[in-house]
């Protein structure tokens, strides 16, 4: 396993970005922003030399600057966090908070066109029942140090953190096993990345259609 995918391991895990295309650490940003992100070398000698203090540390204040915000919208609550997070982990460029809410909106809404996409387009669903299955035998034994200090930034159990908070990036990863075979044959292509490039383009001129 490379560097890289030890870092979208991890990050896959802890649920702290959404990864989609290209690059070790592929973090969406708005048109509007010049986020300059750590390079793959520094991702790498943090995820290598980081202890549980180190996150816990960096996620406290995330999870304090959050509060601070006063945000009254729970779901765009967790993208902010999200975003915090990003940016105290991943992120050289320092975020106005202005910033922040702008591209957790953004996540947001990219998050929910990107699934709706896939059962419209492609028929696919989640079965909730074997989505929990699938993070009890999988996250929930995480022994990932960041993955232990996220939850306990935010206050919850490893199981609360997976199954509840963080839900909708395992929907995310279920409903991208679906679509990887089916992409696959479509376009004559076994790359990952390549097929989530393919696919974020369907997306983008779908939504330029207006969608259905």
């Amino acid at each position: 396993m490379t560097g890289c995918d030890l870092i979208r391991n991890l990050l896959w895990c802890c649920g702290l970005v959404i990864l989609l295309g290209s690059g070790c650490s592929n973090v969406s940003s708005s048109e509007h922003l010049n986020i300059e992100m750590k390079s793959e070398k520094e991702q790498r000698e943090q995820l290598e030399s980081f202890t549980y203090d180190d996150y816990r540390e960096k996620l406290d204040q995330v999870v304090n600057e959050a509060e601070e915000m006063n945000l009254n919208d729970g779901l765009l609550y967790k993208w902010v966090i999200r975003v915090l997070a990003d940016e105290a982990l991943y992120m050289k460029t320092d975020l106005t908070h202005e910033q922040v809410v702008q591209l957790a909106k953004e996540r947001m809404v990219e998050h929910t066109e990107w699934a709706d996409y896939a059962m419209k387009k492609y028929n696919v669903s989640i079965d909730q029942k074997k989505l929990d299955e699938h993070i009890s035998k999988n996250a929930d034994t995480s022994e990932i140090t960041a993955h232990h200090a996220y939850a306990d930034a935010l206050g919850l159990t490893l199981e609360e953190l997976n199954h509840e908070f963080d839900r909708d990036l395992y929907e995310r990863y279920v409903i991208w096993e679906q679509l990887r075979p089916i992409l696959s044959e479509k376009y004559k292509i076994t790359d990952d990345r390549k097929l989530r490039e393919k696919y974020e383009e369907e997306v983008k001129d779908y939504l330029k259609q207006g969608g259905y």
